[in-house]
């Protein structure tokens, strides 16, 4: 353990560049948890709307 790259003060999660995943994966990440949350809005909406549906 002689080969530290880190400060002893660092998180090791300061320690990782941002730039190791590449901008198209970054873009996927984001598209993926765009859709999914639009998903659960979806969801929730129409929840909401079969549970204020009136039966007569």
């Amino acid at each position: 353990m002689a080969d530290q790259t880190l400060p002893t003060n660092a998180w090791p999660a300061n320690g990782v560049p941002a730039d190791l995943i590449p901008p198209g994966r970054k873009r996927l990440g984001f598209a993926l948890m765009a859709a999914a949350t639009l998903g659960l809005l979806a969801v929730i909406a129409l929840q909401i709307l079969y549970k204020t549906e009136v039966t007569t």
